[in-house]
Order: structure tokens, then sequence, then C-alpha cells
């Protein structure tokens, strides 16, 4: 039996080290019962300069599809601030969501989303539940805020999730070089 040399040892250890992918703590698995959200980790604010209702339909006490009605001048967000990522933070931070509109008018964008990294997107009517939609809201890091609010009518939205999406510091490339570099010398030196 051949014994592994200290070579292949660092440069196993070193791929293992690599990290891939970063989980984020925004407080939504999903609306519908049992999949870890409850309704007072979100909060419903006034939209400056629109009127409307005073809070977004409670939902359903149990069962599935369960999903936040948002009233028209009214925003809804986390009731706080979520981290997006594991330190140390790298990489660009996006949240995902399902959405449809009622009730409109003639808004051709009745709902508009605001949070961390400058983000202010209005996005189009849509009688049916949307495609998944992404919007960023920078790099990754603490205290990233999102807020949905409808301007004109109804909006529900559903399906809330944030993610990290790792970018290699130039020090995890240089390691991930080496690390195979190592493993192809070794391959190298057994065939000789």
């Amino acid at each position: 039996m051949k014994s592994v040399n200290i070579t292949t040892l660092i440069a196993l250890s070193t791929l293992s080290l690599m990290p891939l992918a970063s989980h984020a703590t925004i407080p939504n698995l999903g609306f519908d019962e049992g999949e870890g959200n409850t309704f007072t980790e979100w909060t419903a604010t006034p939209v400056t300069g629109v009127t409307g209702h005073t809070e977004p339909l409670p939902p359903p006490a149990t069962g599935t599809n369960r999903f936040p009605r948002i009233h028209e001048g009214k925003n809804f967000k986390p009731a706080t601030p979520f981290d997006c990522g594991q330190a140390p933070f790298s990489g660009n931070c996006t949240v995902t969501f399902i959405y449809r509109t009622h009730n409109n008018g003639d808004n051709p964008n009745p709902l508009r989303v605001t949070g961390s990294g400058g983000l202010d997107q209005p996005f189009p009517a849509s009688a049916a539940w949307s495609a998944p939609v992404s919007v960023p809201l920078g790099l990754c890091g603490r205290n990233k805020t999102i807020q949905f609010a409808s301007l004109k009518g109804q909006v529900d939205i559903d399906n809330v999730a944030d993610s990290c999406n790792a970018v290699p510091e130039p020090g995890s490339m240089l390691a991930l070089g080496a690390g195979l570099a190592s493993l192809i010398a070794v391959r190298r030196r057994a065939k000789r």
C-alpha cells in the first residue's frame, strides 16, 4: 500500500477549505404553515405620498396558500434588518420572490421594491403569480433591508428568500490554484 505524502495532504486540505456558498437569514422560508415564517417577523408601514388601507390582510389561521396581501399605500418588510450570507462576507446578495396584483386600475407598475444597495425597482401588474423575480441588495453583509410597496390596488407576495452568491477572493483563488497544482504534481510523480 502506498503512503500519502505531505504534498497530497496539503493539496486536499487546501481544496476542502474553499467556501463555495453562503446561506442567508431573511425571516421567511415561505408563508405557508410549517415553512418557518410567522407574520410577526414582518411589519406594514405607510408609503409616503400614497393613501390607502391600514394593514395587510391577516393570513388564514392554518394551512397552505398563506401569503401577505399588501394594500394600497402600504410597505411590507421584515421587522428587523437581516444578514445576507455568513462572515467573512463576500459576494452579492439577492432576494427572490413571486407576486401578483389586484385592482391596479391604470397603474402599469403597482409594485415598488426598495432596499439596501440603492434598490428602487418598479414591477408591472400581474394578475397571475409571477415567475420568480430576483432583485440585488448590493454586497453580502449585515443589516440588509427590503420592502414591498403597493402603489395602487393590492399586491400579494410569497416565497421571499435571499441568497449570497459567494465570489472567491484573490487569496482563495490562489489557494485553489496551489491545491490543484499540487495534485497535478503528485499525479505526474506517481506516473514516473
